[in-house]
């Protein structure tokens, strides 16, 4: 054997215990992922086609209705509307009042951009149930909210905003703020500045630069606090349990009413799987839209 093909079998020889030891210490990490994770999901999937209402057991039936009794009930077909609804406007909400955020915060000083980065994040140092019920003290018929607008003579009488979807998007968007500003702010922060100068130097406006420059190089930013915000929306429980109520039902309220109040295992699991399967096609239209995003800034 020579001394190169000695050298060769030796490094193999390594890196084949290393892979073996990394693996080894990894396990443990694995069975609990495996254990925690991984074992739960697959027996609420099966679960989801059982012939029945409880919970899966060995030598049950199984059917597909609970799937298709989601798109063909009235009711079930409204709660799935009321989802989109709800992720689509908290989402566009929330990118119209992130973006101006996000753009001011990665131009502003360190000082300032320190403060900035604390009004945005504090919020989430507060319970979603604590927030919840303090949104709802203020859109209630005599809140904060209902009182400000009539001392404004924007309304004459209370406006009902508590238990509608009113209530459910200004509580969400408060919520995912941060989820939109930070990688907004990211993006922006990456661009090279001298982009925009020479597209003002050739004589556009602030604005022209900020259409033409600014914003097509932020979108990868944009997409990704986009896709965060209405995957975790749609499948928001607490501020439409607290903010929506009997009024207005999503699949998170749904999905908790079905399993935990009147043990209905199969259908809540079949909704849970369809909430799945739309947050899934939302990332996967992301990455296509970051692909088409990357290849035209590579051009």
């Amino acid at each position: 054997m020579t001394p190169v093909t000695e050298h060769i079998s030796s490094f193999t020889e390594r890196l084949s215990q290393t892979k073996s030891t990394g693996f080894l210490l990894l396990s443990p990490l694995l069975i609990v992922y495996a254990v925690a994770f991984i074992a739960p999901i697959v027996l609420l999937f099966i679960t989801s086609f059982v012939d029945g209402r409880g919970y899966w057991h060995p030598g049950d039936a199984y059917t597909i209705a609970h799937y298709t009794r989601v798109f063909t009930d009235s009711f079930y077909r409204k709660v799935l509307l009321n989802t989109l609804a709800m992720g689509g406007y908290t989402t566009a909400l929330t990118l119209l009042l992130g973006y101006p955020l996000a753009y001011h915060h990665a131009r502003a000083s360190s000082k300032t951009k320190g403060l900035l980065t604390m009004l945005v994040i504090s919020p989430m140092f507060v319970s979603l149930v604590v927030r919840g019920y303090a949104w709802s003290i203020m859109l209630s018929d005599h809140g904060v909210v209902n009182n400000l607008m009539m001392a404004i003579g924007i309304i004459d009488e209370p406006v009902r905003l508590l238990n509608t979807m009113k209530a459910v998007v200004i509580g969400m968007v408060n919520v995912m703020l941060p989820f939109m500003v930070l990688p907004i702010s990211s993006a922006i922060e990456s661009i090279n500045p001298h982009f925009e100068e020479s597209a003002q130097v050739l004589g556009a406006g602030k604005l022209k630069t900020f259409f033409s420059v600014t914003l097509p190089l932020s979108l990868p930013g944009v997409i990704a606090g986009t896709v965060m915000t209405f995957a975790i929306t749609m499948a928001s429980f607490v501020m439409p349990a607290l903010l929506g109520g009997p009024g207005f039902q999503v699949f998170g309220t749904i999905i908790y009413n079905r399993i935990l109040l009147i043990s209905n295992w199969p259908v809540g699991a079949a909704m849970a799987f369809i909430l799945v399967i739309l947050v899934v096609i939302v990332m996967y239209m992301q990455e296509r839209a970051l692909a088409v995003v990357t290849s035209r800034r590579r051009r």
